[in-house]
């Protein structure tokens, strides 16, 4: 988004949450104003920062909404590996290659030093080679090569099952914390997979009181600001539950919610406690 706004694209938003079921009617309304929209960006399944994963009859009636008012879809499926059996079928399924494009990448998955992926570009097939060869003349040969390999090998599917359970265990140790010390007011939802949980709730002021205290002591979280095309009506945090070890999570979560509790009560935002 920020890449794409200091090229001077502007935005038209339709908000997700987790459990919250679409409103095609507001689909409808955002694909029809004017100007005209000309790409429609979805990140389908475990989006970032929500954790939001529309379900399969919701990607049906979408493509058919968006085929219909003649506007294309660029699916950004990259954390879909990460769901695990409840993955729903990506929206490039429910198309002919005239309205999704498809984009996913092996960094979420395989391993972060990987940064590449791959397209389903439809029927702009040859528009996409073009624009790769303009940008890059070709993708990078070594980590290709070790990408490839790796999936010759037959391991990714027990290595997908092996980060699935490693970050069920830690969305479940760290929303366990926050369903406990969460000040009132503020809400966190169980995206139910991947390592990212959002956190809502209170006044926006505070968002860089709380990410400027908690990195001084040590733990860094992401207000949420930058996620969105205007500025949120409330505070919201991006915690990422990857990389830290058990203990280090433990410790990081508390800090912020002791944080956020006086960082709120100074600015008066808090109500009840919710923990989707």
């Amino acid at each position: 988004m920020e890449l794409l706004r200091s090229i001077g694209v502007k935005f038209r938003t339709v908000n997700t949450a987790v459990g919250q079921e679409p409103d095609p009617k507001r689909w409808e309304k955002a694909l029809k104003a004017k100007p005209k929209p000309k790409l429609l960006i979805v990140t389908s399944t475990l989006s970032n920062p929500s954790g939001a994963t529309l379900k399969e009859e919701w990607r049906l009636m979408l493509v058919e909404i968006c085929r219909k008012a003649g506007v294309p879809i660029l699916e950004d499926d990259i954390y879909g590996d990460l769901l695990g059996r409840a993955r729903p079928k990506p929206m490039r399924a429910f198309d002919d290659g005239s309205t999704v494009l498809y984009v996913t990448s092996f960094s979420k998955t395989v391993a972060p030093g990987l940064r590449i992926g791959f397209a389903l570009p439809g029927k702009w097939m040859d528009q996409a080679a073009d624009w790769q060869c303009r940008q890059t003349i070709h993708g990078g040969v070594p980590p290709e090569y070790v990408a490839a390999a790796f999936l010759r090998s037959g391991r990714m599917e027990s290595h997908l099952e092996m980060l699935q359970s490693v970050y069920a265990k830690r969305r479940e140790l760290a929303l366990g914390i926050l369903s406990r010390e969460l000040p009132e007011g503020v809400r966190v939802e169980d995206p139910k997979g991947g390592y990212m949980l959002w956190v809502r709730g209170g006044r926006a002021q505070g968002m860089d009181q709380v990410a400027k205290q908690c990195l001084e002591q040590g733990v860094a979280v992401v207000g949420g600001g930058i996620f969105f095309a205007e500025p949120p009506k409330e505070a919201c945090f991006r915690l990422n539950c990857a990389r830290a070890t058990p203990e280090d999570l433990a410790r990081g979560v508390g800090i912020f919610c002791r944080v956020l509790k006086v960082v709120l009560a100074r600015t008066g935002g808090r109500k009840n406690r919710t923990l989707a």
